[in-house]
């Protein structure tokens, strides 16, 4: 009996730095420009604010901040459905590229001392190097998560 044939899944590739970083293509609601945020008092330094998109209220999340490099300039903002919307700020966003199931690995230990191995999927590669795989749901915290929720219901 023949094997099934291994399943593709799509991921839109982003840059902080010089680093490449994929998310699943179906959890990005949309790509927007940087807009103007209302500011969080005693917010973490991450969470830039919260913007308004289509009359519902999105908290935006520095993702080099978060990752601990110095804060985002410029850029785009990744609408993520987590399962709430989050916009991430990264540096550009690239392309859309296919990974077959048998092409994503677990990223290596040197990785993990920089990024937490929870916010991986794993890493593939394509031309001009490494791609490490994002699991979107895993960028915040349980507690940060709660929060950002309960923040989101407020109005802007």
């Amino acid at each position: 009996m023949a094997k099934p044939a291994a399943q593709a899944r799509q991921y839109l590739i982003f840059t902080l730095g010089a680093t490449r970083f994929g998310l699943p293509i179906e959890t990005v609601a949309e790509v927007v420009v940087p807009r103007e945020l209302t500011v969080l008092p005693r917010a973490p330094q991450f969470l830039k604010g919260l913007m308004r998109l289509r009359e519902q209220v999105v908290p935006v999340i520095d993702l080099r901040e978060r990752f601990g490099l110095d804060a985002s300039r410029g850029g785009r903002l990744l609408v993520v459905k987590s399962p709430a919307l989050i916009a991430y700020h990264v540096d550009s966003v690239d392309e859309v590229v296919e990974c077959g199931e048998t092409e994503l690995q677990a990223a290596p230990a040197a990785v993990a001392a920089f990024i937490p191995e929870a916010f991986m999927s794993g890493v593939f590669g394509r031309a001009g190097g490494f791609i490490i795989a994002l699991k979107p749901e895993m960028l915040l915290t349980r507690e940060e998560s709660g929060a950002l929720a309960a923040t989101a219901g407020a109005s802007v």
